[in-house]
């Protein structure tokens, strides 16, 4: 369900989507932005705005983000900056992930997945788990 922020939370939600808007305008007017970082914004900007426009249940309040929202935001922001943060180490150890480096991929494998379920409904997100459990169990079928 999609909500209608008021008061503070709304000027959060025009400062993150016209953020989002001003460093995609940056990066096409002032130069080329490391495209670790354009796919590390994009991902931050789409589930922080996911979590903030979207409520969990019709139950949600719609003028304003929950609890586990702000949770949700606050996750969103560790694991892909993390990812930002790390992606030359990530590159160069692949295959041999650390623990840290599959937590975080799997915490934000799980928040895209929430996100997707709030926005577009239960549809996408079983077909989105079938993808993955396909891309896991595959070879075993």
């Amino acid at each position: 369900m999609r909500k209608n922020l008021a008061g503070y939370w709304d000027y959060v939600a025009q400062l993150v989507l016209g953020g989002v808007a001003l460093f995609y305008l940056a990066g096409s007017a002032y130069g080329v932005v490391s495209l670790q970082y354009h796919r590390g914004i994009a991902l931050l900007f789409s589930l922080v705005a996911g979590f903030l426009l979207y409520g969990g249940t019709a139950k949600s309040r719609p003028d304003r983000p929950s609890g586990i929202d702000v949770f949700f935001i606050v996750c969103s922001v560790l694991t892909v900056s993390y990812w930002i943060y790390e992606h030359e180490n990530l590159a160069y150890r692949a295959g041999a992930y650390t623990a840290v480096d599959v937590a975080m991929g799997t915490g934000v494998t799980l928040l895209a997945l929430e996100v997707a379920r709030r926005a577009l409904g239960r549809p996408i997100l079983i077909v989105a788990l079938l993808a993955i459990l396909y891309a896991y169990f595959g070879a075993h079928l």
